[in-house]
């Protein structure tokens, strides 16, 4: 006789087996891009440009999807706009968007923004800031977010 408890304990070593089994293959995906000519990659292995030379983008992972913005230049930078979305998930179920303008960032400071992520597949995240734009795909298991690196 099945308990919850039992049917609860099976469905998590499945989902966490799957994970794993997947993360192995690559269906997390590793890539990170660029696709503005003012941008440039720090390292191959991680999801982190610099734009203008006056600020650093990065997307992480953990609790939901982390949009980093820091301002690595001399001087403070106003009005800075920035744009995010997350897509994807089983059946294309999670669909996040979220676009803003940013007062101001002040010299050796940053901004984070924290979006909120449920949900269970692969997904794509593309972030805007002030043009440039950068791309990270992902893996949801419920709210955690794995964003691999290559």
């Amino acid at each position: 006789m099945f308990t919850w408890e039992k049917i609860m304990r099976h469905i998590l070593t499945i989902l966490l087996v799957g994970v794993l089994i997947l993360s192995g293959l690559g269906a997390g995906a590793t890539s990170t891009g660029i696709d503005d000519e003012d941008s440039q990659i720090l390292n191959d292995e991680s999801n982190i440009s610099v734009f203008d030379d006056e600020l650093e983008v990065e997307i992480t992972g953990g609790i939901g999807v982390h949009l980093i913005i820091r301002n690595v230049g001399d001087v403070d930078v106003f009005g800075v706009e920035f744009d995010i979305s997350v897509i994807g998930g089983i059946l294309g179920m999670i669909n996040d968007h979220y676009d803003g303008i940013i007062s101001s960032i002040p010299f050796d400071s940053e901004f984070s923004l924290d979006i909120p992520v449920f949900g269970f597949g692969p997904i794509d995240i593309t972030a805007t800031v002030e043009g440039g734009t950068i791309t990270a795909k992902g893996f949801v298991l419920l709210f955690f977010i794995l964003i691999p690196s290559q």
